[in-house]
């Protein structure tokens, strides 16, 4: 709101619990603009709540555009109630503006609290700017209803299948959805028997496939991902826990290739077996369940995979999150994001290292033209994709071995940095294997194997030519690891490129440490 004739005197409690509304003194018998919004529309309703602080108080809520007025006129009490204006046009609508009227005569001024703005019915987001209106997102429990008597209409949902430019729903080979929401609850009050859906979308029937993006209780309060197929379920979990703070979740599709994003972090990849179409989407519950307490600042939807870097521009244009995402707060953030101290040293201590600085930027340069090499059918072995990436990485600052002979057996390929204080070259096993190939379970083990006590990082490629290749069955050979158990797995942004990995820490018997290992994942149908 933001008007000569308004003046803010005070604040209330909110209809929404745990919220807080603004109280204000309107001039009476003047059109008070108090709300904009771009709706793209033909048919939508328009409403909010109101309060008076005096008995029987007429209002007139105006919905206008360039084309068109619609009003109506309630009678207002000291309670919260909803008053709305529908609208039916001939044509899809942009830019509306709403404005209270006060047709009172004997006194100057009304005194009056808003709060939840809110389109209803036909809700159609647009992109890349969705609806500049606050919207609620609405908690059903039985408790919450008392003090919070929201309705079926407010349980925001897109139908894609009913949409002209969506009618055949949205796809999981290239879209993007976006949301930006408030959690009222702290974490000691997100119990283990509550589940606080941001986003759940519904297959068409014929696949029976649904999606759902929130927070689980159980989980320690971590953002998740469940996947319903059917009657099987999965649950992938992030390493972010949330609780009473904005937060942007983007989620990605790209050709089956699931990433979460959480305030500009990979918080989560996994894998589709195949094609999903989506018809419905449901923004802040899953059908009016498990539903998040708070407030949604807004909400988009993308007809294309947004590309990493583009996350986090729009992260940062729509200001709910201030991060500025130097080297020094992605270190940070990674160090959050490791559970145990093993871990952060491990990482940190990879991160001061110059060899692992140099070994990342070639990751970053090499393993994308073994995609662009290798793709489409052609033949090759593990010895010509270790000599193609040799090649593309020798460089006369270091030093690089093939097919190293020692007591373990044998590595594909080493780095050898030179140590900046001392004699001594830093080493990074890189072992490349093709899934299906002789030993392939066995791989993952094989840089761990080369790695002296003061080595802390090395390196797996896995090359899959299975036509439904599934990351899942990689990570499955990296986490059972017997030889080296395995302590945890992070997915931790490292490399800007496109790549599919994921970092694995394991014990290790012969020094008693953790050891990190970068598990890159080439699926070259």
């Amino acid at each position: 709101m933001g008007s000569k004739d308004i003046a803010v005197v005070g604040q209330d409690f909110s209809i929404l619990k745990g919220e807080k509304s603004w109280v204000y003194k309107f001039i009476n018998n003047h059109e008070i603009l108090i709300a904009r919004n771009y709706v793209d529309l033909r048919n939508f309703v328009f409403s909010i709540y109101v309060k008076c602080y005096s008995h029987n108080e007429d209002v007139v809520l105006i919905v206008r555009s360039k084309y068109f007025s619609n009003s109506k006129k309630y009678r207002l009490t000291k309670k919260w109630q909803r008053i709305s204006v529908p609208v039916d046009a001939d044509f899809n609508v942009e830019l509306v503006e709403i404005y209270l009227f006060f047709p009172v005569t004997l006194k100057q001024f009304t005194v009056l609290s808003c709060a939840l703005p809110q389109l209803e019915k036909g809700i159609k987001p647009s992109s890349p700017i969705p609806p500049d209106s606050q919207l609620p997102i609405i908690q059903l429990s039985k408790v919450v209803q008392s003090k919070c008597p929201m309705r079926a209409a407010d349980i925001l949902s897109i139908d894609f299948d009913k949409m002209e430019d969506m009618s055949e729903g949205v796809s999981t080979i290239s879209c993007s959805f976006e949301m930006i929401f408030k959690i009222v609850h702290e974490t000691k009050q997100i119990l283990d028997d509550m589940f606080l859906t941001a986003l759940s979308f519904y297959s068409r029937v014929d696949q029976d496939v649904k999606i759902v993006v929130g927070v689980s209780g159980s989980r320690g309060c971590r953002f998740v991902v469940k996947l319903y197929n059917g009657d099987e379920e999965k649950i992938y979990d992030t390493a972010i826990v949330a609780a009473n703070q904005v937060y942007h979740v983007f989620l990605t599709f790209d050709n089956n290739n699931c990433t979460l994003y959480v305030n500009g972090f990979v918080a989560l990849l996994f894998y589709l077996d195949s094609e999903i179409v989506f018809n419905k989407c449901y923004i802040g519950s899953d059908k009016g369940e498990n539903s998040i307490d708070g407030l949604l600042r807004g909400y988009g939807v993308y007809r294309a995979p947004l590309l990493y870097q583009a996350v986090l521009h729009i992260t940062k244009e729509k200001g709910e999150v201030e991060h500025d995402y130097n080297f020094d707060f992605m270190e940070g953030y990674f160090k959050y994001a490791l559970g145990s101290k093993d871990e952060r040293d491990t990482f940190s201590a990879c991160l001061g290292n110059e060899g692992f600085s140099f070994l990342i930027r070639n990751l970053e340069f090499s393993l994308p033209q073994v995609i662009m090499e290798y793709s489409g059918g052609r033949k090759f072995t593990e010895d010509q994709v270790r000599d193609f990436v040799w090649a593309l990485i020798s460089r006369p600052s270091s030093v690089l071995q093939r097919e190293r002979y020692s007591r373990p057996g044998r590595s594909d390929l080493v780095v050898c940095y030179p140590d900046t204080y001392s004699d001594k070259y830093n080493s990074f096993p890189v072992e490349f294997k093709i899934w299906g190939r002789a030993g392939y379970k066995d791989a993952p083990s094989q840089p761990l194997k080369y790695l002296n006590e003061d080595e802390l990082c090395g390196v797996f490629v896995m090359l899959d030519r299975r036509k439904n290749a599934d990351i899942s069955d990689f990570e499955k050979i990296v986490s059972e690891n017997e030889e080296y158990p395995c302590v945890s797995i992070r997915y931790l942004k490292i490399l800007e490129t496109d790549l599919r990995y994921f970092i694995s820490f394991h014990r290790t018997s012969r020094f008693n440490h953790v050891k990190m290992m970068i598990n890159v994942y080439l699926p070259l149908s």
